[in-house]
Protein backbone atom coordinates (compact mmCIF):
# COMPACT_ATOMS: atom_id res chain seq x y z
CA UNK A 1 0.00 0.00 0.00
CA UNK A 2 1.31 3.49 -0.79
CA UNK A 3 2.51 5.00 2.48
CA UNK A 4 4.30 8.13 1.31
CA UNK A 5 4.86 10.09 -1.89
CA UNK A 6 7.14 13.03 -2.63
CA UNK A 7 7.68 15.04 -5.81
CA UNK A 8 9.75 18.05 -6.88
CA UNK A 9 10.36 20.02 -10.09
CA UNK A 10 7.21 18.59 -11.65
CA UNK A 11 4.62 21.01 -13.03
CA UNK A 12 3.66 23.38 -10.17
CA UNK A 13 5.82 21.56 -7.55
CA UNK A 14 9.06 23.55 -7.65
CA UNK A 15 10.05 22.57 -4.11
CA UNK A 16 9.86 19.07 -2.66
CA UNK A 17 6.23 18.30 -1.78
CA UNK A 18 5.57 15.36 0.55
CA UNK A 19 2.19 13.62 0.81
CA UNK A 20 2.04 11.05 3.59
CA UNK A 21 -0.67 8.45 4.04
CA UNK A 22 0.83 7.26 7.34
CA UNK A 23 -0.99 8.08 10.56
CA UNK A 24 -1.00 7.15 14.22
CA UNK A 25 -4.65 8.20 14.55
CA UNK A 26 -7.25 5.46 14.74
CA UNK A 27 -10.17 7.18 12.97
CA UNK A 28 -12.76 5.58 15.26
CA UNK A 29 -15.49 7.24 13.19
CA UNK A 30 -14.33 5.32 10.10
CA UNK A 31 -12.24 2.30 11.04
CA UNK A 32 -12.34 0.91 7.48
CA UNK A 33 -10.32 3.93 6.34
CA UNK A 34 -7.08 2.94 8.11
CA UNK A 35 -5.14 -0.29 7.71
CA UNK A 36 -1.80 -0.88 9.45
CA UNK A 37 -1.50 2.86 10.25
CA UNK A 38 -1.94 3.81 6.58
CA UNK A 39 -4.89 5.84 5.33
CA UNK A 40 -6.55 3.83 2.55
CA UNK A 41 -8.92 6.53 1.26
CA UNK A 42 -8.38 10.29 1.26
CA UNK A 43 -9.29 13.36 -0.73
CA UNK A 44 -7.34 16.44 -1.68
CA UNK A 45 -9.27 19.68 -1.70
CA UNK A 46 -8.36 23.30 -2.29
CA UNK A 47 -8.80 26.32 -4.51
CA UNK A 48 -8.81 26.00 -8.29
CA UNK A 49 -5.29 25.94 -9.69
CA UNK A 50 -3.56 24.97 -6.44
CA UNK A 51 -2.22 21.64 -7.77
CA UNK A 52 -4.74 18.94 -6.84
CA UNK A 53 -4.81 17.46 -10.35
CA UNK A 54 -1.04 17.76 -10.69
CA UNK A 55 -0.63 15.82 -7.43
CA UNK A 56 -2.76 13.00 -8.83
CA UNK A 57 -0.86 13.05 -12.12
CA UNK A 58 2.44 12.99 -10.22
CA UNK A 59 1.40 9.98 -8.13
CA UNK A 60 0.29 8.18 -11.30
CA UNK A 61 3.49 9.06 -13.20
CA UNK A 62 4.78 5.72 -11.97
CA UNK A 63 2.23 3.90 -14.13
CA UNK A 64 3.29 5.55 -17.39
CA UNK A 65 6.91 5.25 -16.31
CA UNK A 66 6.88 1.44 -16.05
CA UNK A 67 4.13 0.57 -18.56
CA UNK A 68 3.68 1.21 -22.25
CA UNK A 69 0.67 3.51 -22.06
CA UNK A 70 -0.38 6.58 -23.95
CA UNK A 71 1.02 9.71 -22.33
CA UNK A 72 -1.21 12.75 -21.91
CA UNK A 73 -0.34 15.23 -24.66
CA UNK A 74 -0.15 18.12 -22.17
CA UNK A 75 2.64 16.35 -20.25
CA UNK A 76 4.87 16.30 -23.30
CA UNK A 77 5.19 20.10 -23.30
CA UNK A 78 4.48 20.96 -19.66
CA UNK A 79 6.29 18.32 -17.61
CA UNK A 80 9.02 20.09 -15.64
CA UNK A 81 8.34 22.98 -13.32
CA UNK A 82 8.60 26.30 -15.15
CA UNK A 83 11.27 27.59 -12.74
CA UNK A 84 13.48 24.50 -13.12
CA UNK A 85 16.88 24.88 -14.76
CA UNK A 86 17.50 22.84 -17.90
CA UNK A 87 19.74 20.42 -15.99
CA UNK A 88 17.21 19.82 -13.18
CA UNK A 89 15.06 16.72 -13.08
CA UNK A 90 11.52 16.03 -11.97
CA UNK A 91 12.01 13.76 -8.94
CA UNK A 92 9.47 11.19 -7.74
CA UNK A 93 9.74 9.17 -4.51
CA UNK A 94 7.35 6.37 -3.50
CA UNK A 95 7.27 4.43 -0.25
CA UNK A 96 5.13 1.31 -0.08
CA UNK A 97 4.38 -0.91 2.91
CA UNK A 98 3.48 -4.56 2.44
CA UNK A 99 3.03 -6.10 5.88
CA UNK A 100 6.41 -5.68 7.59
CA UNK A 101 8.25 -4.94 4.34
CA UNK A 102 9.05 -1.44 3.10
CA UNK A 103 9.69 -0.83 -0.60
CA UNK A 104 11.06 2.55 -1.70
CA UNK A 105 11.29 3.47 -5.35
CA UNK A 106 12.60 6.78 -6.64
CA UNK A 107 13.53 8.16 -10.03
CA UNK A 108 14.35 11.39 -11.80
CA UNK A 109 13.24 12.37 -15.30
CA UNK A 110 14.41 15.13 -17.63
CA UNK A 111 11.07 14.96 -19.45
CA UNK A 112 8.07 12.68 -19.62
CA UNK A 113 9.91 9.99 -21.60
CA UNK A 114 13.52 10.17 -20.35
CA UNK A 115 14.42 8.63 -17.01
CA UNK A 116 17.89 9.72 -15.85
CA UNK A 117 18.12 7.61 -12.69
CA UNK A 118 16.18 4.96 -10.78
CA UNK A 119 16.64 3.40 -7.37
CA UNK A 120 14.83 0.53 -5.64
CA UNK A 121 15.35 -0.09 -1.92
CA UNK A 122 13.72 -2.97 -0.04
CA UNK A 123 13.85 -2.97 3.76
CA UNK A 124 16.67 -0.37 3.73
CA UNK A 125 18.79 -2.40 1.32
CA UNK A 126 19.60 -1.05 -2.14
CA UNK A 127 18.66 -3.79 -4.61
CA UNK A 128 18.50 -2.00 -7.99
CA UNK A 129 19.95 1.29 -9.18
CA UNK A 130 20.86 2.98 -12.41
CA UNK A 131 22.14 6.51 -12.97
CA UNK A 132 22.48 7.23 -16.69
CA UNK A 133 24.33 10.48 -15.98
CA UNK A 134 27.13 8.56 -14.25
CA UNK A 135 27.19 5.18 -16.02
CA UNK A 136 25.24 2.91 -18.32
CA UNK A 137 25.78 0.06 -15.86
CA UNK A 138 22.89 -1.34 -13.86
CA UNK A 139 23.43 -2.32 -10.22
CA UNK A 140 21.30 -5.32 -9.19
CA UNK A 141 21.50 -7.18 -5.90
CA UNK A 142 18.73 -9.76 -6.13
CA UNK A 143 18.91 -13.54 -5.92
CA UNK A 144 18.97 -15.10 -9.37
CA UNK A 145 20.37 -12.06 -11.17
CA UNK A 146 24.05 -13.01 -10.97
CA UNK A 147 24.26 -13.67 -14.72
CA UNK A 148 22.11 -10.69 -15.69
CA UNK A 149 23.82 -8.38 -18.15
CA UNK A 150 24.37 -5.04 -16.38
CA UNK A 151 25.23 -2.83 -19.37
CA UNK A 152 22.19 -0.91 -20.49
Amino acid sequence: MLANFAVSNFRNFSERFNFSFETEKHYEFNTDNVQDCIIKHSIAYGHNGCGKSNLGIAILDLTCHINDVNIMHSLKTNYLNGDARKDELAVFEYKFKFGNDIVEYSYGKSDVANTRYEKLVINNELVVSLNRDESEKLFVKLAGTESLRSEI
